[in-house]
C-alpha cells in the first residue's frame, strides 16, 4: 500500500505521460478483472487459496524488482519542438556559411510541397511550423539578394553543404528529409520503450492485486475457522498498511539526492522486501485444503438470478470507479499544489489511523446499520470528497475529507465481505469475494476512463 500510493509519480518520473499512464492502467484493470476472478474460480476447484497467494506475491515481489532495472522512456520529442530547432545560431559542430541566391529555374518549393513526399504522415499544422524559416529566405532568395544561411540539426552531426552544384533549395528538401527520418526514428524506439514498460507494470499490477483478494479470502477463512470477526481480522493487516505511505515517504526522502529527482525507486525495493516478508507469514498459516467445490455452474446461475446480488456488484462498480480516480490522481493534484511528499505519506497514514476503531466495532456497525446502507454511506462520503477535492488549493483541508474514507473504504469493506458471506453459496465462498474485489478494485476503476 506504500508503494502504490507514490507508483504513478514514479511512471511519470520514468518518462510516461500521463495519457500513456492512463492507458496503462486501463489495460492493467481489465487483465486484474478477468486474471483475479479466473483464480477465485480455481481456487475454489482445487481448494488451495494459500498457495495462489503465496505465488502471486512472489511473482508480484519480483516485478518490482525488475521495474527498478528499466531504463527510462525517451522523452515525447514534439514535432513543433523538432521543426522549430532546424534552424540555430549555436552549435558544437561544423557551421557551413552559404553566400549564394537561388537560380530563376531553382524556385524555392514550399514547404508542404517538399516535405510531405518525404514525410507523409506528418501533419499539415506540424509542416507550417516551419513556413517562418522558409518564407523569410524564400523573400530574400526571390528578391536576388544574397542570404547568410547558418545550418545546423538539433543532436545531430549531419551538416548539410553547398557549394557549386548544390543550390540553398536543395538545402531546404535535405532538411525536410533528415528531420522527418529523425523524428520518426525516435518515435518508434520510443513506442517500444512504452509499450515494453506497459506490459512489465500490466503484469505486476495484476498480481499484486491478486495478492490482496486472496489475502481476503485468507482472512476471511481464518474468521470462520476461529469463529472471529473479518474486521478484526484485518486490524492488524490495515495497522501495517497504514504505516506504509509515511514509511515510504521517509524512505523516498533519505533516499533522495535532489529534490527536483525524488528517489521513488526506493518504493519498489521497500514492497519487494515486505512481499518476502507476507510470504514468510502466509507460508506459518495453518489452512487445511478444502474440499473441491462442486456444481459451481448451477451455484453460480443461481448467484446471478439474485437482484440483491446484482445491485451489489452494480455498487461496488460505482464505488470503485470513485476510489480508482483518487488513487492514481488525487497524489498528482497534490503535488501540482506543491505538496511536500512527507505530507502525502501523512494524508494516507491519517485515513488509516482513523479507519482502525471502524474495524474493529464493524461487525456491530454493520448489524446496526445494515450492509446496504453502508453502501449508501460510501456513495455519499464519494461524493463529498471529489466534491472537496475541486476546491482545495492547500494540503492541509485534505485531512477533513480522508475521514470520510472511515465509511467510503473501511466499513463498506467489511460490509462487503459480511454480504458475501451471507449471499455467496458455500461452494463459491473464494469466488464470490474475488468478484467483489475485482469489480470494485479493478473494474470500477476501469469507468473512470
Amino acid at each position: 500500500m506504500g508503494m502504490t500510493a507514490y507508483l504513478t509519480l514514479f511512471f511519470k518520473q520514468q518518462g510516461l505521460t500521463v495519457e500513456e499512464i492512463s492507458f496503462m492502467y486501463l489495460t492493467a484493470y481489465l487483465s486484474q478483472f478477468v486474471f483475479n476472478t479466473t483464480c477465485g474460480v480455481v481456487s475454489d476447484k482445487i481448494g488451495r487459496p494459500k498457495y495462489v497467494a503465496i505465488l502471486s506475491m512472489l511473482i508480484a515481489g519480483s516485478l518490482a524488482s525488475y521495474l527498478t532495472f528499466v531504463p527510462k522512456v525517451d522523452k515525447t520529442i514534439e514535432e513543433n519542438q523538432l521543426f522549430n530547432s532546424l534552424y540555430c545560431d549555436n552549435t558544437d559542430y561544423v557551421q557551413m556559411k552559404v553566400n549564394r541566391t537561388c537560380e530563376n529555374i531553382q524556385q524555392v518549393m514550399p514547404c508542404e510541397e517538399m516535405c510531405i513526399p518525404k514525410c507523409k504522415d506528418v501533419s499539415q499544422k506540424k509542416l507550417n511550423l516551419i513556413n517562418k524559416f522558409v518564407n523569410h529566405s524564400e523573400l530574400i532568395l526571390n528578391s536576388g539578394s544574397q542570404y547568410d544561411f547558418v545550418w545546423c540539426f538539433r543532436d545531430s552531426k549531419i551538416v548539410l553543404l553547398a557549394n557549386d552544384t548544390q543550390f540553398l533549395c536543395e538545402a531546404y528538401q535535405k532538411a525536410c528529409a533528415v528531420t522527418c527520418a529523425e523524428y520518426k526514428s525516435t518515435a518508434v524506439e520510443r513506442k517500444g520503450q512504452v509499450l515494453f514498460l506497459i506490459a512489465i507494470v500490466v503484469l505486476f499490477l495484476t498480481f499484486d492485486e491478486n495478492t490482496y483478494r486472496f489475502l481476503d479470502i485468507l482472512a476471511n477463512y481464518m474468521a470462520n475457522t476461529f469463529e472471529a470477526e473479518y474486521g478484526k481480522q484485518i486490524f492488524w493487516s490495515n495497522t501495517g498498511a497504514l504505516t506504509g505511505p509515511s514509511l515510504v515517504a521517509f524512505i523516498i526522502q533519505q533516499t533522495t539526492i535532489s529534490e527536483e529527482m525524488p528517489h521513488y525507486e526506493s518504493s519498489l525495493y521497500f514492497y519487494a522486501a515486505i512481499a518476502l516478508l507476507t510470504i514468510s507469514t502466509v507460508c506459518t498459516l495453518d489452512i487445511s485444503k478444502s474440499k473441491p467445490a462442486k456444481e459451481m455452474s448451477r451455484a453460480a446461475i443461481k448467484l446471478f438470478k439474485n437482484i440483491d446480488f446484482l445491485f451489489f456488484v452494480f455498487i461496488l462498480f460505482v464505488l470503485g470507479g470513485t476510489w480508482g480516480f483518487l488513487m492514481n490522481f488525487h497524489n498528482l493534484y497534490l503535488a501540482d499544489i506543491g505538496t511536500p511528499i512527507y505530507m502525502m505519506g501523512l494524508l494516507d497514514t491519517f485515513a488509516g489511523v482513523c479507519g482502525l476503531p471502524v474495524l474493529i466495532a464493524g461487525k456491530w456497525l454493520t448489524d446496526r446499520i445494515g450492509n446496504t446502507n453502508v453502501f449508501n454511506l460510501a456513495l455519499l462520503g464519494y461524493f463529498i470528497k471529489c466534491f472537496g477535492y475541486s476546491f482545495v488549493r492547500v494540503a492541509w483541508p485534505v485531512f477533513f475529507l480522508e475521514l470520510l474514507m472511515t465509511f467510503s473504504y473501511h466499513l463498506l469493506w467489511v460490509a462487503t465481505i459480511d454480504f458475501c458471506t451471507k449471499v455467496g453459496p458455500e461452494n463459491l465462498k473464494g469466488t464470490m469475494i474475488t468478484l467483489a474485489g475485482s469489480v470494485h478494485y479493478s473494474l470500477g476503476k476501469y469507468e473512470i476512463f
